[in-house]
């Protein structure tokens, strides 16, 4: 995960999106501990009963280049 968003940063990506089952509670965590923040529910996405939450991780301001979380 560090790696895809070294990767991401380097590609000049503005965020990274992500499913996870919502009751896959150590993947939110681990996903958490990473930046990424819960967006929405996505109700049946993996079946009847089975859904999902979208997470984003910001890696840039949309108006600018500066980096969150990076020294300056």
């Amino acid at each position: 995960l560090q790696h895809l968003v070294e990767v991401a940063h380097a590609w000049n990506c503005r965020s990274l999106l992500l499913e996870v089952a919502e009751d896959n509670e150590p993947a939110r965590t681990l996903y958490a501990s990473f930046g990424f923040e819960s967006l929405q529910s996505r109700r049946h996405y993996y079946g009847p009963g089975r859904h999902a939450i979208t997470m984003r991780r910001q890696l840039r301001m949309p108006m600018g280049s500066r980096v969150f979380g990076a020294e300056e």
